[in-house]
């Protein structure tokens, strides 16, 4: 077969795989509803509103209640300027914002953006890897990202991850082009533009610039690593010049140690194993046993040491894993945290075991792909399982609370939120219920304490209340002294809601 028809075939060959991505990321991607990390941190944060909605009175009725949703928004410009506070950069969310504009606020459109990038992540692999490996290598490589059930986990949320592989991808194609035909000034614009976006979609992208630092440090000679450092350093320059005042505005957030964040009684130990465990999450969606993450974790961490002088190749996506999983072991080891029970923010590490996982290691004897093609079967096992599992409900039914709670509510009946110890201030009650409401016009209030008498009075003059929260029908007479529950149910992992009455008052109940 000639060069050109081989390409050609690889190519369709990749449409195939992307066509199988698509349909892996898109089957469901709605079945579950959002929950906070998303309606939140992703969908509110874009409208350019910032997070004055968390921030809002206590025990004061708001009629009508303060808009959270894309109508009437900002321009999009105040995402980046609106951020105070709060510990994320703001590309993501203006190129959502910019989605949204075009597509809408639904859960499906703001999670297709997720599924987009990572489809075009899957493409950008491919070429990096049939420049520098082969083609039969880009399309394993393709393979992995393809089906792998934690890049699908990730394509549906409305979450900046799969936004961010596709820049780190792309930061990794430049520099290694740099590589092989040199630094001119388009290639270092372009590696200068898709680090600047890596350290702007997401703060854990701090392993892979130093990866690709490193790299050009080790691999690159005389004018071009002079040149491609500068590059770097010009692009640094300007993101601090452009995000640093933004930035020391959320600095004092990355000092706030959250509850949920933190394991004391865990040993020194404990964030190696989950790193070395996470090899396994990234190709199978979970560590799960020893042995399951036993070949990933070698191949991660191990073989590309041993083979490096033959396969130099290699280095990039070592340093890459190692850079990025590090850090966070580091952050681990010190705050005694456990980010690393959480594969989401290991994710970017995640492409780089895809090019390893598809690189034909020189075992001897062994054929030489029998090592993809296993780890690939066991792939494409845990997909099917993903696929009969469904998406993942823990996060969560907060869908079904907003919609019950607007179905329920009559239109003038006033929506009283409390805070949860895990979930945060009462604010982010209403920013569910907000979502997916579609009467947006009740009077709402915000109680971090029992009602006081002002409050009281703003209430008194209403039939019925709905309290809104973690446990409602328990601390309803806690937050609301005097009022009685007629009707309360709780949902998994999200809140509550109650339907109160003043004490005294006579009322038919459900």
């Amino acid at each position: 077969m000639s060069p050109t028809k081989k390409l050609v075939v690889s190519w369709a060959i990749l449409a195939g795989l992307i066509a199988l991505g698509a349909g892996l990321r898109f089957h469901q991607i709605t079945k579950v509803g959002l929950w906070p990390d998303e309606f939140w941190s992703s969908v509110h944060l874009a409208t350019g509103r910032g997070a004055a909605v968390l921030d809002l009175p206590a025990g004061v009725l708001f009629d009508p209640p303060p808009p959270t949703l894309l109508q009437g928004a900002p321009p999009w410009w105040h995402v980046w300027t609106g951020l105070a506070g709060i510990v994320h950069p703001p590309v993501y969310l203006i190129l959502l914002r910019w989605w949204m504009d075009a597509f809408g606020s639904g859960d499906f459109s703001t999670r297709a953006f997720s599924a987009v990038a990572s489809l075009a992540g899957i493409v950008v692999l491919f070429d990096v890897l049939r420049r520098t490996v082969s083609l039969h290598a880009a399309l394993l490589g393709a393979a992995f990202m393809a089906i792998s059930p934690m890049q699908i986990n990730l394509s549906q949320q409305t979450r900046p991850y799969p936004l961010l592989a596709l820049f780190g991808l792309l930061a990794c194609q430049v520099i290694l082009r740099i590589e092989r035909q040199g630094a001119c000034r388009g290639r270092l614009i372009q590696l200068g533009l898709a680090m600047a976006a890596m350290a702007l979609t997401h703060y854990f992208s701090l392993g892979g610039l130093l990866a690709i630092s490193a790299y050009a440090l080790i691999r690159l000679r005389g004018a071009d690593r002079r040149r491609t450092i500068a590059a770097i350093g010009i692009a640094g320059a300007i993101v601090l010049i452009c995000w640093g005042p933004f930035l020391w505005q959320q600095h004092r957030e990355f000092f706030r140690q959250q509850s949920w964040s933190l394991e004391p009684s865990s040993g020194a130990q404990m964030p190696l194993i989950r790193a070395a465990a996470q090899t396994a999450a990234f190709l199978f969606g979970r560590p799960g046993g020893e042995m399951a993450w036993l070949a990933p974790c070698v191949i991660a961490y191990l073989l590309p040491l041993i083979f490096l002088r033959r396969l130099p190749q290699l280095m990039l996506w070592w340093l890459w894993i190692v850079g990025i999983v590090g850090l966070l072991v580091a952050y681990d080891s010190i705050n005694h945290a456990r980010l690393l029970a959480y594969d989401k923010y290991t994710s970017l590490a995640s492409v780089a075991l895809y090019a390893l996982c598809a690189v034909p290691w020189p075992m001897g004897k062994w054929p030489r792909w029998v090592i993809p093609y296993l780890l690939l079967t066991a792939t494409a096992i845990a997909t099917v399982q993903r696929i009969q599992e469904g998406p993942s409900e823990d996060n969560g039914d907060w869908r079904t609370m907003a919609v019950t709670l607007d179905r329920l509510a009559a239109p003038g009946d006033p929506l009283v939120f409390y805070p949860s110890d895990f979930w945060g201030p009462p604010g982010m009650y209403y920013l569910a219920v907000a979502h997916y409401a579609r009467s947006s016009h009740r009077p709402i209030m915000f109680l971090t304490q029992p009602a006081d008498p002002a409050a009281e009075r703003q209430l008194s003059k209403f039939r019925k209340i709905w309290l809104v929260g973690p446990s409602a029908g328990q601390d309803g007479a806690d937050y609301l002294p005097g009022w009685s529950v007629l009707f309360n149910r709780g949902f998994p992992n999200s809140g509550s809601i109650a339907e109160m009455e003043k004490a005294g008052r006579r009322t038919t109940t459900r």
